[in-house]
């Protein structure tokens, strides 16, 4: 864990080493136009288009998603006379491995695209090194602001930013008349960053934060249980926002539900999944919300041809790991034949100037940084056993 920490901690410094370091054996342009040259004679020779997926553990249904997406486009005849092939990746959610991938997608020049990674730190340490090989990075889940930060022309993504997100908690917040509202965020970038936007939008709203802490990923019960004590008997507050990843939120809610912490509890989209209700003893149920890009109750035709399709094959209802990476497929694949082309710099135009996006999740834009603009972030309030959607 302490080795993930200090690789994370200057994404400006690494990017300046690595683009030195790769620099120094081969030029970009070369490594791009080689790829441009490669993946336009899979196109044209073998009417074939490869794009990687790199999946990470504990992330159910986010592969199914995907495959779903290619089953659909390929059965009504592919892209631009083409099948697409994915490439499939697991970065194990660890540095390390993460990084071996980017370098044997980067050699592989007949690979145009990539839709990953998920964990937002990984999807930020690596993706220098897709920007310089010429590989176009579609991150489905990585909602960290500094992943599109450094204006990375081949980056996108089509999940809200943490300060979209952000921001929709503290108004929520503001909505239910919450005052004093403390803030616990797991020691991840992906936590951090959300954590640092609900602060920062909550003084907007003359939210008060009396106190703010944080847990490590590998989360002990009788490690934190001193926070819910010292909150408990130290502070008068009326909410609390945790900013984190299943399964430990699970455990988190349940600590405070047990020590007779029963305030309002308000989390980003990790706790919109059927498992944060499976874990622990949760008392007092409906007084759970959270902020989500997805909706199961959505009506829109895309999305109904999505869970219908995606409950046929799999007998199961979708959830937001398998809408995004589903999306993610498609809007890519929709690049390519709106663009006509497999070069890196075709497709990323494309995304860019088209003005509307309305595959599965949209409708959404991409602004000039590779944002998903537009895209709908619901309100949710936990009731029998699953997070529903409020009017607000």
């Amino acid at each position: 864990m302490k080795a993930k920490k200090i690789m994370i901690f200057s994404f400006a410094i690494f990017m300046a080493i690595s683009l030195t370091t790769l620099e120094s054996c081969s030029s970009s342009d070369d490594l791009v136009n080689k790829r441009n040259s490669a993946s336009t004679k899979l196109l044209k020779r073998k009417h074939k288009i490869k794009i990687a997926f790199i999946d990470t553990p504990r992330m159910e249904f986010y592969k199914e998603g995907a495959d779903l997406a290619v089953e659909e486009i390929n059965s009504a005849g592919g892209i631009l006379g083409a099948k697409i092939e994915l490439v499939y990746f697991n970065d194990e959610d660890n540095f390390s491995v993460s990084n071996e991938i980017a370098y044997k997608i980067g050699s592989d020049n007949q690979i145009c695209a990539l839709i990953g990674h998920s964990p937002s730190n990984l999807s930020i340490f690596n993706s220098p090194i897709y920007h310089y090989y010429g590989v176009l990075m579609f991150s489905p889940m990585s909602s960290s602001i500094e992943l599109t930060a450094h204006r990375l022309p081949y980056v996108f993504r089509n999940v809200p930013s943490n300060e979209e997100l952000g921001n929709a908690a503290v108004k929520l917040c503001k909505n239910l008349k919450l005052q004093r509202i403390m803030i616990l965020n797991e020691n991840t970038v992906y936590a951090r960053d959300l954590a640092n936007s609900f602060e920062l939008y909550s003084g907007s709203y003359n939210i008060k934060s009396p106190d703010r802490e944080i847990y490590e990923e590998d989360f002990n019960y009788n490690s934190y249980i001193e926070i819910v004590k010292y909150w408990k008997n130290n502070y008068n507050f009326d909410g609390i926002f945790i900013a984190g990843n299943m399964p430990y939120i699970g455990e988190i809610v349940t600590m405070f539900r047990e020590n007779d912490i029963n305030v309002p509890i308000i989390g980003g989209e990790t706790f919109d999944v059927p498992s944060f209700f499976l874990v622990g003893s949760n008392k007092t149920e409906n007084n759970f919300y959270c902020v989500s890009n997805f909706d199961l109750g959505l009506d829109t035709q895309p999305f109904n041809h999505f869970k219908e399709n995606f409950y046929q094959k799999y007998n199961a209802l979708p959830n937001l790991n398998a809408f995004q990476s589903y999306d993610a497929v498609k809007v890519v694949a929709k690049a390519i034949e709106k663009s006509g082309s497999v070069r890196v710099q075709d497709i990323a135009n494309t995304l860019r100037s088209e003005k509307v996006w309305n595959e599965c999740g949209g409708p959404y834009s991409f602004d000039e940084y590779g944002n998903a603009i537009g895209t709908k972030i619901f309100v949710k309030k936990a009731n029998n056993g699953e997070f529903q959607v409020l009017d607000y």
